[in-house]
């Protein structure tokens, strides 16, 4: 009887199972990762290779293993860097700046300068509406540019001073010969009246 009772609590205790291991860190580190946008950063490879080395079915006995693997994906994700923002729209801005600016007002230049001077390097893909700001400014300053005023729009260019004063030669001429034959018409005329009024006599 004693023997019997001994075999029966050694079957015991190799049935005993141990507790699963607690998953829940693991699972909130793979759905914080899921929830990330992999296309934003430079390289997704570490935090999918740390879900992947993840192994199911670990029991308490083992829970330091199955945190480990809760803090490598948590290490992979604190880790990811941001690509960087995509500047070619305030190159493409700043290559259009007129390579001459003494022609416009100090006031326009001061804004366009001010532009450029707003323009900070270093954002990262989620500014990227901050960078394409940058580059809406420039746009705006450079159009706003006001050339200033010389002060000569009033006065004679130089082939107007040229041109001499009062009508040309050409024109005194024409008057000339156009008065010339009007006295002789009427010249004409009054001989032709006093010959018929001699006739008429």
């Amino acid at each position: 009887q004693v023997d019997e009772k001994v075999e029966s609590i050694t079957d015991a205790i190799s049935a005993l199972v141990y507790k699963p291991a607690d998953y829940s860190k693991v699972n909130e580190a793979i759905e914080a990762a899921n929830a990330l946008d992999k296309d934003l950063y430079k390289d997704f490879s570490a935090v999918e290779k740390a879900i992947k080395e993840v192994e199911a079915g670990k029991n308490i006995t083992e829970q330091e293993v199955v945190d480990g693997y809760a803090k490598a994906i948590e290490d992979a994700i604190s880790a990811l860097e941001y690509k960087e923002a995509d500047y070619s729209a305030v190159e493409k801005a700043k290559e259009k700046v007129p390579e001459d600016l003494s022609v416009y007002t100090e006031e326009s230049v001061k804004a366009l300068n001010d532009a450029l001077a707003g323009v900070e390097d270093g954002k990262n893909i989620t500014e990227q509406e901050e960078v394409d700001a940058m580059a809406k400014a420039i746009e705006n300053a450079i159009n706003g540019l006001v050339k200033k005023d010389t002060g000569n729009s009033d006065k004679p260019t130089d082939s107007d001073s040229d041109k001499p004063e009062g009508p040309s030669t050409s024109d005194n001429y024409h008057v000339a010969v156009f008065t010339g034959l009007l006295i002789l018409s009427a010249g004409v005329l009054v001989l032709m009246l006093i010959k018929r009024k001699r006739e008429a006599k």
